[in-house]
């Protein structure tokens, strides 16, 4: 009878990966991403060939500078990262991870195409 509880699906653990790859190495590569995107977005800003499209994050450029801009940037993602990671089991923090990635890929993809055009 022990045996029958643990495996039904109510009280089976939940997974902590997507796609086969564990929540937390997701994590760590939407951070790079995110830095990736942080770092190009500065170079494109300071060589005046790119326009910040979030309206925070360019106001914090302008008023704060780049080192308020960047502090800001990649604490809010970790701070996210953080609060995904303890909450890894649940369906809604994979969705969380999948969400970030399928927004920063395509992010860091066109910087690195802009960096060769």
């Amino acid at each position: 009878m022990r045996e029958a509880q643990l495996t039904h699906p109510a009280v089976r653990p939940r997974s902590s990966t997507l796609l086969g790859v564990s929540i937390g190495t997701l994590s760590y590569f939407v951070l790079y991403l995110v830095a990736i995107d942080s770092w190009m977005t500065h170079r494109s800003l300071s060589a005046g060939r790119g326009v910040e499209l979030n309206p925070l994050m360019d106001w914090l450029y302008v008023h704060g500078g780049v080192l308020v801009f960047l502090g800001f940037k990649l604490t809010l993602t970790v701070l996210c990262l953080i609060w995904i990671n303890q909450r890894a089991p649940h369906p809604h923090a994979r969705l969380a991870v999948l969400i970030a990635l399928s927004i920063y890929l395509p992010i860091a993809g066109i910087h690195i195409v802009g960096l060769y055009s």
